[in-house]
C-alpha cells in the first residue's frame, strides 16, 4: 500500500501525527493539493423499508 493511500484513513493520520511520523504542515499541503469534488457527491439511496 502506498503512503498516500494510508493517509486517507483518519486513524492512521492521527497516530502518525501523534508519533511525529507525519508533519502537520506537510499533511496540510497534501490536503490542499487534492481536487475539490463536492459537486460530484451523490446522496446514497436508502435500502431500508420504513417501519410504520
Amino acid at each position: 500500500m502506498h503512503i498516500k493511500e494510508l493517509l486517507l484513513d483518519k486513524r492512521v493520520i492521527d497516530r502518525a501525527l501523534r508519533e511525529g511520523r507525519l508533519d502537520k504542515k506537510a499533511y496540510r499541503e497534501l490536503l490542499e493539493k487534492l481536487p475539490d469534488l463536492r459537486d460530484k457527491v451523490q446522496k446514497p439511496e436508502s435500502s431500508e423499508t420504513p417501519t410504520s
